[in-house]
């Protein structure tokens, strides 16, 4: 069955990232530059949900951006509970449908885990809340996430930005990082 444990860890510690968004912080820039805090959490919350809908054979939204939440936290460990549960029940190698396509359920797994990391990193950045994650989470994440992310993934208005360089002696979750487009030295406005 597909292994989550990575997976797990980093949505409860994204989830309790988004329960510790303070109402106030809504309008604030992320290091995601298309979302503020408020747009993030919509995101992160609608695109849970299309994750927890695939590997467990429920029809996706049509817009999952059209999703609104009145209860960010709640919802995002609901479907995260579901998404992992599903997951375990999986062979690696098991067909997942996801909103443009399917692909292995270990792919998906692995997607998930640099998606939740990445975003739950911005959204702790934002909001001023410690960073969670550990380096091997973050290296397993990159490893995950680097077959999957072409060139044509990245860049302005795409979900991953242009690499970052970072000093060789960077952190495993420094590395992430500049991997997924962000400066690790982002310091929130």
């Amino acid at each position: 069955m597909t292994d989550t444990h990575i997976l797990e860890g980093v949505l409860d510690k994204t989830a309790a990232i988004v329960a510790g968004v303070a109402p106030a912080d809504g309008g604030r820039p992320t290091p995601c530059t298309e979302h503020d805090v408020n747009s993030l959490v919509g995101h992160i919350v609608a695109w849970v949900r299309v994750f927890a809908n695939g590997p467990a054979g429920d029809e996706q939204p049509a817009d999952p951006e059209a999703y609104v939440s009145t209860d960010p936290a709640g919802d995002f460990r609901a479907a995260a509970a579901k998404a992992v549960a599903a997951y375990q029940a999986l062979p690696d190698d098991a067909p997942v449908r996801l909103s443009s396509g399917s692909m292995p359920a270990a792919a998906s797994v692995a997607m998930m885990t640099g998606e939740y990391l990445a975003h739950g990193w911005d959204l702790a950045k934002a909001t001023g809340q410690p960073i969670p994650y550990t380096d091997e989470e973050a290296e397993v994440a990159q490893e995950g996430l680097a077959p999957l992310l072409a060139p044509e993934y990245r860049g302005d208005g795409m979900p991953f930005g242009e690499i970052v360089e970072v000093p060789d002696t960077a952190s495993g979750l420094d590395r992430f990082i500049g991997f997924s487009g962000r400066n690790p030295d982002y310091v929130a406005g």
